[in-house]
């Protein structure tokens, strides 16, 4: 392409898109700098398990945590964009005349997926997942900035002792970690056997209940003695003792 046919491409992007380009070319310095800023923290570890464990904490954490917030984002956006999508269907069938299954079918569609979609994000907790995963990344950053500057908790004058307190700060942090994980997914578990139980179950039957049930149960009773005291019930007890007796 020609250097004119270039420059007139460039003069005709919108602002809208020179804007989106700003931002990707910002992220992307953004990620940049990150890794790097987490490369020069590894490095400055010497000690070769230490660096490598390091380094591997520090991505996995990372990584994890740009994960959850993205599929945080994505399901939230759903969520919001879906009962919108109900309203606009509906007012759509009502201004028109005659046949509008068609409405009902998706209506019907958008809401499966809306409860699918709450399900999901109670199930995989993308938010408690991201702050997590991004908080633990943090501290370990804040643990490395501290050995590397000499400041307090290793401030030692023994590199060995700094070393073996990095270790502990570090196995210290993902054991936590790894306990909240596990607390969140047992609470998971647990409140889907509870949904479960009420699925099956659905009332629970306690004394109260009981009680009106006998009540209700006694007042029935009543009633359907005092209707069988009238002349009729009378006449109805004669002609049965009547059948009773032989010819």
């Amino acid at each position: 392409m020609p250097e004119t046919q270039k420059d007139a491409a460039r003069e005709q992007k919108s602002p809208e898109s020179e804007k989106m380009e700003k931002n990707k070319k910002r992220k992307r310095s953004l990620r940049k700098l990150e890794r790097e800023f987490l490369e020069t923290l590894c490095q400055g570890v010497t000690d070769e398990v230490l660096h490598t464990r390091l380094s591997y904490l520090l991505e996995w954490y990372s990584r994890k945590a740009q994960s959850n917030k993205h599929w945080y984002n994505v399901t939230r956006i759903i969520t919001y964009a879906i009962p919108c999508a109900i309203t606009l269907v509906s007012v759509f069938a009502s201004m028109q005349e005659g046949n509008v299954k068609w409405a009902i079918g998706v209506t019907a569609t958008l809401s499966a997926i809306l409860v699918a979609m709450h399900h999901v994000i109670d199930h995989y907790r993308f938010y408690e997942n991201w702050t997590r995963y991004r908080s633990t990344a943090e501290k370990l950053k804040e643990q490395a900035e501290l050995y590397l500057n000499r400041a307090k908790p290793y401030d030692k004058t023994s590199r060995q002792e700094n070393r073996i307190l990095l270790a502990r700060k570090m196995e210290s942090l993902a054991r936590s970690e790894l306990s909240s994980w596990a607390n969140l997914l047992e609470e998971s578990h647990r409140t889907l056997r509870e949904e479960n139980q009420n699925a099956i179950h659905p009332g629970e039957v306690t004394p109260s209940v009981l009680a009106t049930a006998a009540a209700a149960a006694a007042a029935e009773n009543a009633a359907v003695e005092e209707e069988g005291e009238g002349p009729d019930a009378e006449a109805e007890q004669s002609q049965a003792q009547e059948a009773l007796i032989p010819e």
